[in-house]
């Protein structure tokens, strides 16, 4: 009986400190990334975060002169 408990008392102990711990920030929230995409062709593109999407904006296409 008392094995059963001691494992009863670490389950949840284990299982408190798992399911209720907070979770880490997101370092990329709120960011915007710029860049050149060369697939196919060259496009000017942004990448902007939030806490949990990301969206791809593409902006204008570049012209080799």
């Amino acid at each position: 009986m008392k094995n059963a408990k001691n494992f009863l008392f670490t389950a949840f102990l284990f299982l408190s400190t798992v399911c209720f711990s907070p979770q880490s920030a997101n370092p990329l929230a709120n960011t915007e990334w710029n860049g050149i995409a060369n697939i196919p062709s060259p496009e000017e593109i942004t990448f902007k975060f939030s806490n949990d999407t990301i969206d791809l904006v593409f902006q204008e296409t570049l012209r080799k002169k």
